[in-house]
């Protein structure tokens, strides 16, 4: 590729071309995560960049069909381009929906609790998982983003117990489904809720790593964080005290994992921002924990 500097030519190879793509990627999520002017004004120069490196590629002819061409940005050329993009840099996954418990709120949301079959490009195996869903709203779409217009998911930590009893009762957290990957056996509680009296120095260390600036979950949250089969990633429970409203969500350490967002500043790890899925050994210790906090608190 051919890039007029002003101080001659200079020879482009490939990897500019998908540098600037994934840099445009990169504020594609940060505007979608938090639709602000700010990220707005970036979005359009990141996409100026990826512009003028498509159109450098496009005139040395090395044409890669699958990108778009940024003059025209249709709709059909976009959701082809980032179907194969986020099919690069996330697993394609599939759900097959076995068991499941519901609630609804009294704003009408409805909140369930879903025994499912998982298959992904990053596993050899489906496994048997437990997944939060809900909706933006009563009668519409499903909830995609964990975190979505300037809000974490959460949920009455009662509800959330209800759902767990409820499931339980079908038998969904029974051991014919738990997960048989590797390391599932071996599923190690790193925070729970004695951990801030007995060990306030690594309590203060997890708050920091998986808490966003901007959340508040009460002067001391309590935490439940566990490992997970994939060392790359935790799954972590959060419960406000004061409020009874508590949270699930997955941590990853995987840079190249989408969609997720940022946490606190100096913290190794990202927040899934698509609602949480773990397996029935992790959601066994979650059920329990939960328990024990509500009744400590009653």
């Amino acid at each position: 590729l051919l890039s007029n500097t002003g101080r001659g030519v200079r020879v482009l190879n490939e990897k500019d071309s998908d540098d600037s793509r994934t840099y445009f990627n990169s504020f594609v999520q940060k505007f979608l995560e938090i639709p602000t002017t700010e990220n707005r004004d970036r979005l359009i120069l990141a996409s100026d960049k990826y512009r003028d490196e498509w159109i450098l590629t496009m005139a040395s002819g090395n044409r890669n069909d699958n990108v778009p061409d940024p003059r025209s940005w249709s709709p059909e050329a976009i959701a082809k381009f980032y179907s194969e993009q986020l099919s690069k840099t996330s697993t394609s996954t599939k759900y097959s929906k076995k068991l499941e418990a519901v609630r609804v709120l009294k704003n009408g949301l409805p909140i369930k609790l879903i025994l499912q079959r998982r298959s992904s490009v990053r596993e050899k195996n489906p496994y048997w998982t437990l997944s939060w869903r809900t909706k933006y709203t009563p009668s519409g779409t499903n909830r995609r983003f964990y975190y979505s217009s300037g809000n974490y998911w959460n949920c009455p930590a009662i509800t959330a117990l209800e759902l767990f009893d409820d499931l339980e009762k079908q038998g969904g957290l029974s051991e014919n489904y738990f997960d048989v990957r590797p390391g599932s056996s071996k599923v190690k509680i790193l925070t729970d809720n004695k951990t801030r009296i007995e060990a306030p120095h690594l309590y203060q260390k997890q708050c920091r790593e998986i808490f966003a600036p901007n959340e508040n979950w009460g002067e001391f949250p309590e935490l439940v964080i566990l490992t997970d089969p994939n060392a790359d990633w935790k799954k972590v429970m959060v419960l406000d005290k004061e409020n009874l409203v508590c949270t699930f969500r997955s941590l990853t350490k995987n840079t190249s994992y989408m969609p997720k967002k940022d946490l606190a500043k100096g913290s190794k790890w990202w927040l899934d921002n698509a609602m949480m899925d773990a397996n029935v050994q992790q959601m066994r210790i979650f059920h329990r924990k939960l328990r024990e906090i509500l009744a400590s608190v009653s």
